[in-house]
């Protein structure tokens, strides 16, 4: 029915976000309706709600049917929505699709689709525009998909240290900030894998706090002897 006509999308979406939610559909229907979600739809030419409802029903096979998803074809599930998410600007949408990255990277093995998924997520770090929504639970839902998944380390210190020699102090803080809580999920090895190249964006400032508390200190000392 999505190739039917466009006006008969949004009434066939209401129906699948409904029956998603269903424990008694069958394996082989699940994975059809989100094939015919990948093939006929090109979900960022819809408006903003019908584009919540794709996200919506495929956040709902996530969180009760991923055993069925993962019969399919390496890979495909996750390839598929990467390519229907690709672009969203809507910060509503965005908060579903970053709770729907963590609950991938938490509950699929992504192997060699790891570096794609991420790269959905990456162009949006650190947030940098006014969303209508807070900024802060944009951007916490957004280091929530970042340590949802050691198999991103490789992708996310790299990006890290990049944004740590960044001038915008936004970008250093949300920098420190995400790496700390990445830190908890990211295996040791990777961690120390980039140990050295964090010490390096970071020694520069740390000099200078040290040089800020060093001058403070001598100011207090010199205040006191007048």
């Amino acid at each position: 029915k999505f190739t039917d006509h466009h006006l008969i999308a949004p009434a066939c979406l209401k129906g699948l976000e409904f029956l998603s939610k269903s424990a008694a559909m069958k394996r082989e229907t699940v994975i059809y309706i989100v094939r015919c979600i990948y093939k006929d739809l090109t979900v960022q030419t819809l408006v903003q709600n019908d584009r919540y409802l794709v996200y919506m029903i495929l956040q709902n096979f996530v969180e009760h049917r991923s055993s069925d998803l993962e019969e399919m074809n390496d890979g495909e599930f996750v390839l598929g929505f990467t390519q229907a998410v690709d672009s969203e600007r809507d910060p509503r949408n965005l908060l579903t699709i970053f709770k729907l990255v963590s609950l991938i990277g938490r509950r699929f093995k992504l192997g060699v689709v790891a570096e794609d998924l991420f790269e959905v997520i990456a162009c949006y770090f650190p947030i940098d525009f006014k969303p209508k929504i807070s900024r802060d639970e944009l951007s916490t839902s957004l280091k929530t998909c970042f340590s949802s998944t050691t198999e991103f380390a490789d992708y996310a210190l790299p990006l890290f240290i990049e944004k740590l020699q960044s001038t915008n102090s936004q970008s250093k803080n949300d920098s420190l900030d995400y790496f700390t809580d990445c830190c908890q999920v990211y295996h040791p090895a990777k961690i120390s894998k980039y140990s050295s190249g964090f010490w390096d964006s970071i020694k520069r400032d740390v000099r200078k706090l040290l040089l800020f508390f060093l001058l403070l200190l001598l100011s207090f000392l010199f205040y006191d002897q007048i």
